[in-house]
């Protein structure tokens, strides 16, 4: 249950915003799936995922640092800067980000 964190992170903030589990279901998230991710049997896909927190207005880097005590995962920072330079279509940085 190395994932367990993240789905108990999400089923609290799930209750939080009082959704229920077939809340989801539009976002092809079946509710067995996201209840294996609750349970820390299995994980989401990271899409699919972002997709859910945001219909909890929740944005991926607070998710991270409610998950990590405060602390930023390295791949949330990785993963904004992509997001950053795709969307000011900064190709130099996208590539200095893929080369190193």
């Amino acid at each position: 249950m190395v994932y367990a964190r993240y789905g108990k992170t999400f089923h609290n903030l799930r209750i939080q915003h009082a959704l229920s589990l077939s809340d989801f279901k539009d976002l092809g998230i079946s509710k067995a799936a996201l209840s294996n991710f609750e349970n820390g049997k299995s994980m989401i896909s990271f899409d699919r995922l972002d997709f859910a927190l945001q219909k909890m207005n929740t944005s991926l880097y607070d998710y991270s640092l409610i998950i990590n005590d405060g602390q930023q995962d390295d791949y949330i920072s990785l993963f904004t800067d992509i997001e950053h330079a795709y969307y000011a279509n900064n190709t130099k940085v996208l590539r200095n980000i893929y080369e190193n």
